[in-house]
């Protein structure tokens, strides 16, 4: 009996350490294959295709920020376009980016609002709450702004192979 339970005790002590190899063997190779699709997604980011993407997406959001900078305020269009931008940036930018954009798209929209309340309001408000409407107004627009200096150093990065 004292044999049989020696026996048993080496074939699942035997069994462990087979099952240890082969745990070894998966990890390794999943670590392996974990690198490799690290490397193509690296690669992709930087494929001409998705740089050129980017750019586009770069562009089309410089241009809108040049006329909301422009004119000092901001329209429906103009919002519904930077919603356009944040979404086609979505899986091409980090995540940064899009967050950035995200806030962006709230100062534009303050913008706006402040603008069409301070148009509705101009004779019918106090000036303590004329003052509180600009001073939104001008809160946004400043954002706005800061956003659209950091513009080049935000994408640049971003932007080339």
């Amino acid at each position: 009996m004292l044999d049989f339970l020696r026996e048993s005790w080496v074939i699942g002590w035997l069994g462990f350490v087979i099952s240890a190899v082969t745990a070894i063997k998966v990890l390794r190779r999943s670590k392996l294959e974990k690198e490799k699709l690290e490397l193509e997604v690296k690669q992709l980011r930087n494929s001409p295709e998705v740089v050129g993407d980017r750019r586009k997406i770069y562009e089309r959001l410089r241009g809108v920020l040049r006329d909301i900078t422009r004119d000092a305020s901001a329209t429906l269009e103009q919002i519904k376009e930077l919603h356009s931008i944040r979404h086609d940036s979505e899986f091409r930018f980090p995540d940064k980016i899009t967050e950035g954009l995200r806030v962006l798209i709230g100062q534009v929209v303050e913008l706006h609002v402040g603008r069409q309340v301070a148009d509705a309001m101009r004779n019918r408000v106090s000036e303590a709450e004329w003052h509180d409407i600009v001073e939104k107004e001008h809160g946004a627009l400043t954002a706005v702004l800061q956003y659209e200096e950091q513009l080049v150093g935000t994408f640049k990065p971003h932007l080339s192979l």
